[in-house]
């Protein structure tokens, strides 16, 4: 079974080691973690908004110290109500939080079960069950590290070494070669023991009756989440009762739906009565078709392919050379089929028919002759049958009043069901209103239950499950009055009603109110009006039942999906986020308090990904949201053009098929040409002026394996599959092109998209996946999701992949492999890591160099992969999933998953070459040095608020010593040979640093005071602009001299 990175193996990569497949250390790096260490990250924001919060931990009695969970950022701890947070689990190996229990009887007693309890496509693992005995100052692993996802831990009120935990085991498979069940340990962590009756599927949430720590109500759950689908509902997710603790079950009956597929449950037992119990139970209600007047109304085809007049893969094409069925003509003798010239005009004539109340008697038909028909004919169709089956679900209610809104909805709906059968399988159906979520109450704690929520078509409760239970299902009740509810969900709704009717609660509507997208409450016990609230935003509190928030926007919990940088003095950076929208904003600036929230510009998009900008004209910039909706955006008018390329109806009625963009899809500009652009789906697509409206031709064919089972499977949730998730364009040779898809294909064309090579065909049977015979040098795998394609800028032959097995094969394995050959032959160049790779980067300027972004950090090879080495082993434990180089400033961009994004200084990677790593002392290139006029002082000064300190006004001297020496120095001398600053440096092995203000070395005697009497100091005794000579001077010899320059802020030039 794969695992994340092991403690031992995070001990052995700080030394330099990587472990081979049998566990020997097979080679040792030149350079160290020790020495990267010194590349310091810095921290760069937003601070505009956090991140996706999965729950809150807070102590019995408290309100002031709690504790909050970070869904990938750790956890985070506040000990004054929320005026400062501080993170207190990021050097333990992992930061996706499941759910933290305190120690009634002894608060410092902490038990964190890691593995964020959300089905997210993004979602990562944890790493089993932590314990704390100091408050969260230190933790020690107790197990369960095969749990993956912790929804669920609580702890004995009155014995702090007896704990439960609700484990789910693998995401991505059913198999039972993980943790699931429901988990007991007697001995404070020492021992588990699993209690659960079912061999096949883990626990989704449990409750406590808190006068008995043994009575405990359970829900079995299983879902089914693959690459490419996600169905949450599943048969046998029903719930259990112990009274012992947890050695025998039995399942609740009484009331309950168990004969449904339902999704994941969530359950709350009220305190002060504990024979009362809810359960949120993902049922769906099917309320039939609605009775509105123009609810049955055929609509045009809205953006993105989104409603339509012509079911899937029928266009007005194939109307027009549509033959009703004889049988059915039959049942509608007088029908006179319409004619039209486009889709439009048919939508305008089939709506007449659905407006016209005489429309059955003109049409000569009998509706239940028709519908008998209809059975006959449409026997094969399932979808047609159950449409005739809620026509006739509709005829048996209660008529409506004549000449009613009601009765007139009811005869359009008719209409069009007439029209959908004598069009069979041609026309989209019109669909039932369904209801998900209902909740039942049990007052006899579990053994009898009553449905309590009602919806309608009209009043009744607002929507409960919004979408799949396993993205939210949690259920709230206020410890003060048992007829309140919360259920959190898109939108928090409410119950004052025992679960009869919901509302939402309007939290996030409207300005300067929370985010959407609630994973998490708490409620205080003592003050109903007092509530925590964790979303996809971050975390808010109110003390007034949620008429106003305060957001808790000191914790840093940013989760980026993909970053880049431009070229802009001092640069920007810019990135897409998880349902935060795209952003972009200064790495630094000339406000010497600092980068506020105001420095920072939103894209408008929900989540977004892709954020590229024009480098030969700064003012376009292309960014994208989720399923290839992009767009361009001229930041000089603030026009924004939409991007993406979709399936025209006459592209469709030529057989050209539905566009699949990936959540994160492609958008790339042309190294050699930013006003050519491309943007993926499983076809490359390309714009030779900046993505013009009606520009883009595709220059490729379908280049995924479009397995036909799976694309049926994904269109039973918001996936797409079978789509290119990686595409590049050689630096070094124009049109040579590279691509990858999230179905395992690596691509290739040579000459400008004419024709495709799939590289991954030439060493597998496509059909089977066995491996060809006689492959010379390492096999590339089958089918694992494609992540990277990074063709070399040094060599037109070279090209890097990073695959990665996650969320293919539940693995935590490094795939990285490169070809010298254009494909024809590959080398693993892995280093036997076990860390998911999400990005690869190739130094602009030495080609040994490469960067992964993985899910435990940044890792460095400066030898082209035969040895990789933590990046920073300072840095919190947090995803990496994308990396840009800046190559004027020799800066590495890192978005993170989890805490927002930073930039790191890799300066001396430039020249760490095998010939430079062997001296015994090198002082490396010292980078230009800007000195930034930081003349403005704005924004908040008083308090505790979310902001970014600007870096030092600086020059950074790097040096390597291959021996500790006694002494150190490093002198600045101008061109002419005069000092003008003398350091102490570091006497110690390895790569150091050195900074030096810019300012003159002061000369012997009294100060002198500044001019002026008022200035303080401000610009006094800093060199001018120029060059400067700078000496690495060892043991008192003279080891090498570089030169460097200084030079004024470009905004005063």
């Amino acid at each position: 079974m794969s695992t994340r990175l092991s403690r031992p193996l995070i001990l052995l990569l700080a030394l330099g080691f990587v472990l081979g497949a049998g566990g020997a250390a097979v080679a040792q790096a030149q350079v160290t973690a020790d020495d990267l260490n010194l590349l310091t990250w810095r921290w760069v924001g937003p601070v505009n908004f956090s991140g996706r919060i999965s729950e809150f931990a807070v102590p019995p009695g408290q309100t002031t110290t709690y504790y909050v969970l970070a869904a990938s950022g750790g956890v985070w701890k506040t000990e004054d109500a929320g005026t400062h947070f501080e993170p207190i689990f990021d050097k333990y190996g992992n930061m996706s939080m499941g759910s933290l229990a305190v120690a009634a009887s002894d608060p410092k007693v902490l038990y964190l079960g890691t593995g964020e309890p959300m089905h997210a496509r993004s979602s990562s693992h944890g790493n089993g069950v932590w314990k704390s005995t100091d408050a969260g100052k230190t933790w020690t692993s107790v197990g369960l590290a095969k749990s993956y996802f912790i929804p669920k831990v609580q702890v004995d009120p009155k014995n702090p070494d007896v704990v439960y935990v609700a484990a789910e085991g693998k995401l991505y498979d059913n198999e039972m070669d993980s943790e699931r069940g429901f988990y007991v340990t007697t001995d404070g962590g020492k021992t588990w023991e699993r209690r659960w009756p079912l061999a096949d599927r883990g626990v989704g949430d449990f409750v406590v009756d808190p006068r008995d720590f043994n009575v405990v109500i359970a829900q079995a759950y299983k879902t089914y989440r693959r690459s490419w689908t996600y169905i949450d509902r599943q048969p046998g997710n029903n719930l259990y009762k112990t009274t012992d603790g947890g050695k025998t079950w039995k399942k609740l009956e009484g009331g309950l739906p168990n004969s449904l597929e339902v999704g994941r449950a969530g359950l709350a037992i009220f305190p002060k009565n504990p024979d009362i119990v809810y359960a949120r139970i993902d049922e769906e209600v099917n309320l039939g078709l609605a009775e509105r007047d123009g609810a049955a109304n055929f609509r045009a085809a809205g953006g993105f392919g989104r409603g339509g007049t012509f079911a899937e893969n029928q266009s007005f094409e194939t109307w027009k050379a549509f033959k009703i069925d004889p049988r059915l003509a039959k049942q509608a003798a007088k029908f006179v089929a319409p004619t039209a010239a486009d889709e439009a005009e048919l939508v305008k004539k089939l709506n007449e028919f659905v407006a016209d109340k005489d429309f059955l008697t003109k049409s000569g038909v009998d509706l239940a002759k028709f519908n008998a028909a209809a059975r006959l004919v449409h026997a094969k169709n399932k979808d047609l049958i159950a449409a005739v089956d809620e026509i006739e679900k509709l005829h048996k209610r209660e008529a409506p009043k004549a000449d009613s809104a009601e009765a007139k909805g009811r005869s359009q709906v008719t209409n069009r069901h007439v029209l959908e059968m004598l069009y069979g399988g041609l026309l989209l159906n019109q669909q039932p209103v369904k209801r998900s979520g209902v909740v039942y109450r049990s007052a006899d704690l579990g053994e009898t239950w009553a449905k309590m929520t009602e919806y309608k078509h009209s009043g009744g409760s607002a929507l409960v499950n919004q979408t799949e239970a396993g993205y939210y299902a949690r259920l709230y009740v206020d410890a003060q009055n048992d007829q309140t509810l919360y259920a959190v969900d898109t939108n928090t709704t409410v119950s004052t009603d025992g679960g009869k009717t919901f509302k939402v609660t309007g939290w996030d509507s409207g300005a300067y109110k929370l985010h959407v997208d609630h994973r998490a409450l708490w409620l205080d016990p003592a003050n109903p009006n007092h509530i925590l609230s964790g979303n996809d935003g971050g975390a808010g509190e109110t003390w007034d039942g949620g008429k106003h928030w305060d957001q808790k926007s000191t914790i840093s919990a940013q989760q980026f999906y993909d970053v880049a940088a431009d070229n802009e003095q001092p640069y920007n950076v810019m990135g897409g986020t998880q349902d935060n929208g795209a952003w972009w904003g200064p790495s630094q600036n000339r406000n010497s308090w600092g980068v506020f929230a105001a420095d920072w510009n939103y894209l408008p998009t929900g989540d977004a990904y892709y954020v590229v900008r024009d480098w030969w004209n700064p003012n376009f910039m292309y960014y994208e949201s989720q399923f290839g909706a992009s767009s361009r955006i001229d930041l000089a008018t603030g026009q924004i053009s939409p991007l993406a390329k979709r399936t025209t109806p006459e592209e469709a009625a030529k057989g050209v098929p539905p566009q699949r963009y990936q959540w994160n899809a492609p958008i790339v500009l042309s190294p050699h040409n930013p006003g050519i652009v491309y943007v993926c789906s499983q076809f490359v697509h390309r714009s030779l002026t900046r993505g013009e409206p009606g520009t883009w031709v595709t220059i490729s064919p379908d280049l995924s394996r479009a397995d036909k089972a799976r694309l049926e499977e994904s269109k039973k949730t918001n996936l797409q599959y079978a789509t290119i998730y990686s595409f590049a364009e050689s630096a070094k040779k124009p049109g040579l092109y590279w691509a990858g898809t999230d179905d395992g294909n690596v691509q290739m064309s040579p000459d400008g998209g004419v024709t495709w090579t799939n590289i991954t065909a030439r060493f597998y049977d496509m059909k089977t996946g066995k491996a060809k015979p006689g492959v010379k040098g390492a096999l590339i795998p089958f089918d694992r999701w494609v992540k990277r394609v990074v063709p070399s800028r040094f060599d037109e032959n070279v090209c890097y992949v990073a695959f990665n097995g996650y969320r293919t094969h539940n693995e935590d394995k490094t795939w990285i492999y490169v070809t010298r050959d254009l494909g024809q032959t590959w080398e693993d160049i892995s280093g036997g890591m076990m860390n998911p790779v999400w990005d690869l980067e190739e130094d602009p300027d030495n080609a040994d160099v490469l960067y992964a972004g993985t899910d435990y950090g940044v890792y460095v090879t400066v030898d082209r992969g035969k040895t990789w080495t933590a990046f920073s082993t300072s840095a919190p434990n947090v995803i990496i999933r994308d990396m840009a180089v800046q190559k004027r400033d020799r800066d590495l961009v890192i978005g993170t998953y989890g805490r927002g994004i930073y930039i790191a200084d890799i300066a001396p990677l430039k020249e760490m070459t095998a010939e430079n790593l062997a001296k015994d002392a090198y002082l490396f290139d010292i980078e230009e040095v800007v000195r930034w006029n930081r003349l403005e002082r704005r924004g908040e000064q008083y308090g505790e608020f979310a902001k970014v300190d600007n870096p030092p006004v600086a020059a950074t001297i790097y040096y390597r010593l291959k021996a500790d020496p006694k002494s150190v120095k490093i002198v600045v001398k101008d061109l002419e040979g005069n000092l003008v600053q003398e350091l102490s440096g570091t006497a110690k092995k390895g790569l150091q640093k050195a900074s030096w203000s810019l300012t003159r070395r002061q000369p012997a005697g009294p100060a002198t005071p500044p001019p002026g009497g008022g200035m303080r100091g401000r610009g006094a005794n800093l060199v001018d602009y120029g060059s400067y000579k700078v000496t690495l001077v060892v043991d008192d010899k003279d080891v090498a001299t570089k030169t460097m320059k200084v030079s004024p802020d470009p905004l005063f030039k």
